[in-house]
Order: structure tokens, then sequence, then C-alpha cells
């Protein structure tokens, strides 16, 4: 199953989280299902967001859609986040 891994700097993980959590609707629309959010403890103003996709193309355009930059100036984005695509790796046989 394919994973989108995102990274943002804030200006207060309080003020992210609270606008974040207010689009869960549309994410789960974008075929993104939330598994993880962390925060860096090396950078306390880092986040990162693990989802799971079915649809890697559909989510990075929920993702980049019009009125996202909007968001993410609410939220208190700094900078242009990180996206990286994963893939799992499947233990070996045994």
């Amino acid at each position: 199953m394919p994973y989108i891994l995102v990274r943002h700097k804030v200006l207060d993980v309080a003020r992210w989280r609270a606008v974040f959590d207010v689009y869960e609707p549309e994410r789960r629309a974008g075929g993104l299902e939330v598994v993880q959010v962390l925060k860096n403890r090396a950078e306390p103003l880092e986040v990162l967001v693990l989802c799971r996709t079915d649809d890697v193309e559909k989510s990075l355009r929920t993702m980049q859609a019009p009125g996202t930059n909007g968001i993410k100036q609410r939220a208190g984005v700094v900078g242009v986040p990180d996206v990286l695509l994963l893939d799992e790796v499947p233990p070996t046989a045994k």
C-alpha cells in the first residue's frame, strides 16, 4: 500500500493541529487516511503526517487543490512542505 509523508514547519503546533483536524473530511474524500501525526523532538515546530492512500495521484491532487495555500496559511505553515511518496517494504517470508 502506498503512503505519503508530509513534513511541515509551523509557527505553532497547537494552532496547526486545530486547523488540520477541521479538514479530515476533505482528506478522506481525497483518498488520504491519516496513520500518524508526529512532532520532531529536535525541531519542536516541525510536524510530520503519515497517510495511507489507495490512489497517490488523487491524493496529490487533493493536497494541491485550489484553496490549500489559504488553509496552510491559516494553520501557520512556514515555507513549502516536504512530501515523500513511500511504499511499504514487506517482511521476508519465513
